[in-house]
């Protein structure tokens, strides 16, 4: 008899994990990408992050 996880045959079980694998990957990747771009867009400041009035109106 086969071997079912869950309600599913443990080949498709595995098949589920690995693509579920991949796409937390991927999201993971994703949420870096977007990440560095708003960083590119407005970088880190100091400690603090107090912006003097003068900057704020660049």
């Amino acid at each position: 008899m086969a071997q079912t996880i869950g309600s599913v045959l443990r080949d498709r079980f595995e098949e589920l994990v690995a693509e579920s694998v991949k796409l937390v990957h991927a999201r993971t990747r994703c949420q870096f990408t977007v990440g560095d771009m708003a960083l590119e867009i407005e970088p880190l400041r100091g400690h603090g992050g107090h912006q003097p009035v003068e900057e704020r109106t660049r």
